[in-house]
């Protein structure tokens, strides 16, 4: 309803049954349909037929009753509007009359209607809705500052949280560990039940005496990865984002129990990525070949990434057509395995003059010298290459034809 007419003023549009700091605290959804919408026939059907939307509506009228709505928040958020308005009543007096005597007995009344209300929904939630309390109690997390619990609909921020909680239903608990942090287990202090277990993270528990509830956190327990590439050198891991090199392996690095780590293969040059091997744990997804996986570790564990060196290989074609048409219109022998540092590629005319040279593997010669095109025929070539992972030398000569 109308939210101005809160705290018994304004006119009674909505026609509820009592106005007063002592209504009953289900008169909201026993209303007899105002406006004829439906909104409280619907609601009234939700909280009777399904226990969800029933142990969601209680459970939050709760959980508004030990935070927003309490006593110990509403008076002195009533304390903080005073304060802001009381300067102000002078000017307001002298311009639309009254007395700041009565300003002060209105605000009285407010605070001794907030004060009454508190106590009346507390004892008046136990005949609504068949409950039993309320019981004080006390949430705690142990060690302080390591996590959070969230309780129905709130999460309180600090610790100890005091609540008042009822019987006849279920407060549902879950642990929001900061992080750094796991959770362990509940540990409570009465003979409240938790289930299904202290040791579960997502419980509930059916309140029946005052109680003093901890959810206590742990540092997660940690294993040791040996971290290693087969053969040495011939690549980099890059471990949950930190990249292990040469230098670096065989690398061991922590890691925390079940978390899924991310790990990938980066393959050096002149080298192909076979496979990994993982000890223990099981990876994600189940294919050894993939470049990239996963993997939650239980134990300590040794990750290795097993590669092969390429082979050695040079080609040469004989004849080639710069004419461009984009087809075989650059000559260059083709290889892999190469070192970079000590190649040499050049062309001569059949009367021993250079015509083409260079010393990038990617370069071919497009028929040209100096930018001016030469004619056809037979050319020679001297290509010079060292092996990069054996280190071999391969000289090579021959011919080319070269046709338009």
């Amino acid at each position: 309803w109308d939210m101005d007419a809160t705290f018994g003023h304004y006119t009674n549009f909505t026609g509820i049954p009592d106005q007063s700091a002592n209504a009953d605290p289900c008169d909201a959804e026993n209303l007899p349909n105002p406006g004829g919408e439906g909104h409280t026939v619907i609601l009234e059907k939700l909280i009777a037929e399904n226990q969800m939307v029933h142990d969601y509506y209680v459970n939050r009228y709760t959980d508004l009753g030990n935070t927003l709505f309490s006593c110990d928040h509403m008076i002195p958020f009533l304390d903080s509007l005073v304060a802001l308005i009381e300067p102000e009543m002078p000017g307001q007096i002298a311009r639309w009359g009254g007395t700041m005597a009565q300003w002060q007995a209105n605000v009285q009344e407010l605070r001794t209607f907030i004060e009454t209300r508190c106590v009346t929904i507390q004892e008046g939630m136990v005949d609504c809705y068949d409950l039993t309390g309320p019981y004080p109690v006390v949430f705690n997390v142990d060690p302080p500052l390591s996590g959070r619990i969230e309780i129905n609909s709130i999460t309180p921020d600090t610790y100890p949280f005091h609540g008042d909680y009822y019987g006849g239903i279920n407060t549902t608990m879950a642990p929001l560990p900061e992080p750094g942090w796991i959770f362990s287990h509940w540990e409570v202090f009465s003979t409240n039940t938790i289930l299904p277990s202290t040791a579960d993270s997502l419980v509930t528990i059916d309140i029946q005496s005052a109680d003093s509830i901890v959810a206590h956190f742990v540092p997660p327990t940690r294993h040791d990865i040996v971290l290693d590439v087969v053969p040495r050198g011939a690549g980099d891991i890059v471990f949950d984002g930190v990249t292990y090199s040469e230098a670096d392996l065989p690398a061991t690095v922590s890691v925390p129990e079940g978390s899924e780590i991310p790990f990938r293969i980066a393959p050096g040059l002149y080298h192909d990525f076979l496979f990994w091997a993982v000890k223990n744990a099981a990876i994600i997804p189940d294919d050894s070949t993939q470049l990239a996986l996963r993997a939650a570790f239980f134990l300590p564990d040794t990750v290795i990434a097993h590669l092969r060196p390429q082979e050695y290989a040079y080609y040469v074609p004989n004849a080639f057509t710069p004419n461009g048409d984009g087809v075989n219109d650059v000559f260059h022998p083709f290889g892999q395995v190469i070192d970079l540092e000590s190649y040499e590629f050049q062309v001569f005319d059949r009367w021993g003059t250079e015509v083409f040279g260079t010393d990038n593997p990617n370069k071919g010669w497009d028929g040209t010298s100096g930018g001016t095109l030469l004619p056809d025929g037979v050319y020679v070539y001297r290509a010079y290459a060292i092996d990069a992972i054996e280190r071999d030398v391969h000289e090579l000569f021959g011919h080319i034809t070269l046709f338009r």
